[in-house]
C-alpha cells in the first residue's frame, strides 16, 4: 500500500510541475498579448496624432515655441502658409508638442521628413503621407521615440509585477509541499524499518522465553498448573502473535511475499479457522452462523485468507459487550464474491471508519482501550484482500454492530 500511495505522490508531483509549467506558459502569453495590444493602442494614438499634425500643417496653423512674434513666427492661430521649400523642424515640434500630449504620449521624440526614397514600411504608424502639404505631397513625415519599450514596460508595470508575485507564491507552495511529502516519506520509512527491526529484535527472546516456560514445565511439573507461570506463557503467546502480524504486514507492503494462489473452498477454509477458534469462541459465549454454499470455490492463498478471516472473527469476539452474535454469509456476482462478517458489537463511528484500515490506528472510544493490540488487524485484512485485487467496506453504527463486506474477484 505504501508503494501505491508513494506512486500516487509522485504522479501528483508530475501534474503539478506540469501544471506549474502550463501557468508559467499561459501566463506569459497573456503578458505577451498585453504588451501587443498596449503596442497596438499606443501606435494607434502615434498614427492619430500624425495625421493630425499634417492636416494641421497642411492649413498653416503653426503655434510659435516663443512668446514674442518674429517675422518667422506670427502668434498663436495665426496662419502661416508651410514654405515651398522646406519646414523647419522647430515648426514640427510646435505642432507636435501641442498634439502628443492630447493622446497621452508624454515621451521624448525624433522627427523629420523623408521623401520616398526612405522606405518608411507599409502602413507604419510612425509615419505619415504629407499629401496635404503643398510642396511636400511626395514626402513623409517620420517620428520615432527611443523611449518607447521602457513606455510600454512601465505600462505592464502592474500586470508583470502581480504575475511574477502570483507565480513566486504558487512555486514556494508547490515546492514546500514537495519537500513536506519526501520529509514525511522519509519518516515513514525511517518507522517501518524501526517497527521491523523491533518485532525482529522481539522475535528471538519471546521465542527463547516459550522454549524456557515448556522446559520448565517439563523439568518441575508440580509447576504445570502455577496461575503466575500460566499467564507468563499466555502473554508471552500474545505478544508473539502481535509480533509476527508487524513481520507479516511488512512482508507484504514491502513484497517478499508472493501470494501462492490455488483452488480454495470458502466453507471448509472458514470452518478451519472456527475450528482454530474454539477455545476463543466458547471463552466468549459467541454463537456463530455460518450460511456458505458448500461447493464455494475461490482462487486465493490460504494461509493469508485464513488470517485474515481471523482477525475480522477475533474483532467481533473482542468488541462486543453483550455474549457475540457473528453471522457469516455470502453473496454470488458475475465478477466475484462478496464474503459478509455481521456482529452485533460496540460498533464504529462514522469518522473512525475512514481511519480504521490504517496501520497503528484504533478507535479511541467506547470499551475499545481493554483490549490489547498494535492497531494491525484491519489493515493487515485490507492488505490481504487489496493483494487478491478485491476490496473491503464496512457498514457500521454506534451501538449496532458492523458489517465488514470482502469483495473476491473471479480471477
Amino acid at each position: 500500500m505504501d508503494t501505491i500511495k508513494w506512486n500516487r505522490i509522485k504522479t501528483l508531483t508530475i501534474a503539478s510541475a506540469l501544471a506549474m509549467i502550463a501557468l508559467i506558459a499561459l501566463q506569459s502569453k497573456w503578458l505577451l498579448h498585453s504588451k501587443n495590444l498596449i503596442e497596438e493602442q499606443f501606435n494607434q494614438k502615434v498614427s492619430m496624432a500624425l495625421s493630425m499634425a499634417v492636416t494641421e500643417l497642411g492649413h498653416g496653423e503653426i503655434i510659435c515655441a516663443v512668446p514674442t512674434p518674429t517675422p518667422q513666427c506670427l502668434p498663436e492661430f495665426a496662419i502661416l502658409p508651410p514654405a515651398p521649400s522646406q519646414i523647419e523642424e522647430q515648426s514640427l515640434r510646435v505642432v507636435l508638442d501641442r498634439i502628443l500630449p492630447l493622446f497621452d504620449i508624454p515621451l521624448d521624440y525624433e522627427v523629420a521628413i523623408h521623401d520616398q526614397s526612405i522606405a518608411c514600411g507599409i502602413n507604419s504608424p510612425s509615419c505619415c503621407s504629407m499629401d496635404m502639404v503643398a510642396g511636400f505631397e511626395d514626402d513623409f513625415l517620420n517620428i520615432s521615440f527611443p523611449n518607447r519599450t521602457q513606455y510600454v514596460l512601465k505600462e505592464m508595470g502592474l500586470m508583470i509585477g502581480a504575475s511574477i508575485v502570483i507565480l513566486l507564491f504558487i512555486s514556494t507552495l508547490f515546492w514546500l509541499t514537495i519537500y513536506y511529502l519526501i520529509q514525511q516519506r522519509t519518516i515513514g520509512e525511517r518507522n517501518k524499518d524501526f517497527f521491523n527491526n523491533m518485532a525482529h529484535e522481539f522475535k528471538t527472546p519471546l521465542t527463547n522465553m516459550q522454549l524456557a516456560i515448556r522446559l520448565l514445565n517439563k523439568k518441575e511439573q508440580h509447576l504445570a498448573d502455577n496461575k503466575y507461570l500460566t499467564i507468563v506463557d499466555k502473554e508471552i503467546q500474545k505478544l508473539s502473535h502481535q509480533v509476527e502480524r508487524v513481520l507479516e504486514v511488512s512482508n507484504l507492503e514491502n513484497g517478499a511475499y508472493q501470494l501462492k494462489l490455488e483452488a480454495l473452498n470458502l466453507s471448509d477454509l472458514l470452518q478451519e479457522v472456527l475450528e482454530e477458534m474454539n477455545i476463543q469462541i466458547q471463552a466468549q459465549q459467541a454463537h456463530i452462523q455460518m450460511t456458505i454454499p458448500s461447493n464455494l470455490s475461490i482462487m486465493g492463498d490460504a494461509f493469508h485468507l485464513k488470517n485474515a478471516f481471523s482477525n475480522l472473527i477475533d474483532n467481533a469476539l473482542k468488541y462486543s459487550q453483550k455474549p457475540p452474535e457473528i453471522h457469516i454469509s455470502c453473496q454470488q456476482q458475475e465478477a466475484g464474491i462478496v464474503l459478509l462478517f455481521q456482529d452485533n458489537g460496540i460498533g464504529i463511528s462514522k469518522a473512525n471508519q475512514q481511519i480504521i484500515f490504517d496501520k497503528f490506528q484504533r478507535v479511541s472510544t467506547g470499551a475499545i482501550h481493554n483490549q490489547k493490540g498494535f492497531g494491525l488487524g484491519l489493515a493487515y485484512v485490507k492488505k490481504v484482500i487489496d493483494l487478491h485485487r478485491g476490496f473491503i467496506n464496512i457498514v457500521s453504527e454506534l451501538g449496532k454492530g458492523s458489517r465488514f463486506d470482502l469483495f473476491l474477484p473471479n480471477n
